[in-house]
């Protein structure tokens, strides 16, 4: 507000300029426009609570009138770890599936198996479940048979967790 009224954004006396980022502290991939206040995320900026810092000024003030403010903004991508079905087609010892991450999504588009922010790490077994003789590559998202593995249908467990989320995304 200016004056109790909500600012005007603009050049003219009794308008207000925004600045943003006013303390060079502005988290990479938000960004605060000038001319309309909206903040715009990035593509593969990770989950989390942001900070983003800005400051008004009234136009023609003198002395200066300003005052810098911050917004939080909370961004989320959901995960969808879709579940794979091999059953239509029975492994041997020493195959293995494809990668069981080709159909999960992190914020609806196909997710990238890394270590960078925005891509996600791949952690087989979490709850200690998963039968012996089939392991899961945490690279790869493929699973391979072991040798001595016995026939049979078997559940392999694994979470998905986007890299740079903070708080965790899994």
């Amino acid at each position: 507000t200016l004056d109790g009224s909500p600012v005007v954004v603009g050049s003219n006396p009794g308008e207000v300029t925004i600045t943003p980022d006013p303390n060079g502290t502005n988290p990479i991939g938000l960004t605060l426009d000038p001319l309309t206040g909206a903040i715009s995320i990035d593509a593969g900026t990770p989950s989390g609570t942001y900070l983003v810092e800005y400051e008004i000024c009234e136009n023609g003030a003198n002395p200066a009138n300003c005052d810098i403010a911050t917004a939080t903004v909370v961004v989320v991508n959901p995960i969808d770890a879709i579940d794979d079905d091999y059953s239509a087609s029975p492994l041997t010892i020493g195959d293995s599936t494809g990668d069981v991450t080709d159909n999960d999504t992190l914020d609806g588009s196909p997710v990238v198996v890394g270590s960078n922010p925005g891509e996600v790490t791949i952690t087989p077994d979490p709850n200690g479940t998963n039968p012996t003789g089939l392991t899961l590559d945490p690279l790869t998202g493929a699973i391979s048979i072991d040798a001595g593995t016995p026939s049979g249908t078997y559940l392999v467990e694994y979470e998905l967790c986007e890299n740079g989320a903070n708080p965790a995304n899994c």
